[in-house]
């Protein structure tokens, strides 16, 4: 999932999220952990916001500065 001209946000089914800089490809910038299965990921329209939904149903809304992991 792509924020506004930011970071590039992935989930996986061990439940961690990834945040990658488009000019940094191999290692992502930063990471959360959650429990279950990522399921959703969403940006909110400012792209300072990441919704992230788990197969468990816990919805985790994490404030992301774009200045941090670019």
């Amino acid at each position: 999932v792509f924020g506004v001209g930011g970071p590039v946000a992935t989930g996986d089914a061990s439940g961690v999220v990834r945040l990658w800089s488009p000019r940094l490809r191999d290692l992502p910038v930063a990471s959360l952990h959650l429990d279950g299965e990522i399921t959703e990921l969403a940006w909110s329209p400012w792209g300072d916001r990441l919704a992230i939904g788990t197969i468990t149903g816990d919805v985790v809304v994490a404030t992301v500065d774009a200045g941090d992991v670019l």
